[in-house]
């Protein structure tokens, strides 16, 4: 497939990622970050940039189980919590080909706490530690969607955090 093709599948998810924390919504930000995350998965994988794309599609799994466990007391168990945990170690070493690629598996573990939590000023701030482990590995692949999309989502947390945990303190 054209570079340019497997680049533009990538900003499109870029768009869904911007969007993703500019709403004071849990239900939200999980809808845009599964769909960012199934087309993340599929920019990664034609990149060939593999334990990307596993992690990506697991991350929209773990969005739809996150979104639904408020409705249905059953999920609302820590259990799914740690077994994403789990899943995303092993996909981390099942995928492993080089050093670089344990860094986008602490990202998404980072991630899978933020994400359990209610509380999106919690969500915000612990979500922001995992940039730097997905900015060097998409540096790493040459994702350049992915790079963008880190900066992008660097400002769109640093934009939220004031908008809504810095300036609400304020007033």
């Amino acid at each position: 497939m054209h570079p340019y093709i497997i680049q533009s599948i990538g900003f499109l998810a870029l768009i869904f990622v911007v969007f993703s924390f500019q709403k004071n919504s849990r239900n939200f930000t999980l809808l845009t970050l599964l769909t960012a995350s199934l087309l993340f998965a599929s920019h990664f994988f034609l990149l060939e940039a593999y334990t990307g794309a596993a992690l990506n599609l697991i991350a929209a799994g773990r969005a739809a189980l996150f979104y639904f466990k408020e409705k249905h007391p059953a999920l609302n168990r820590p259990i799914f919590m740690w077994l994403f945990v789990g899943i995303f170690s092993a996909s981390g070493f099942y995928t492993y080909s080089h050093p670089v690629d344990i860094l986008p598996v602490i990202a998404m573990n980072i991630e899978c706490f933020a994400l359990w939590n209610t509380n999106t000023k919690f969500i915000r701030y612990i979500f922001f530690t995992a940039r730097p482990f997905w900015m060097t590995y998409n540096i790493y692949v040459l994702s350049w969607a992915g790079i963008t999309a880190e900066v992008f989502l660097i400002v769109s947390l640093s934009s939220a955090i004031w908008r809504f945990d810095w300036k609400k303190d304020e007033s």
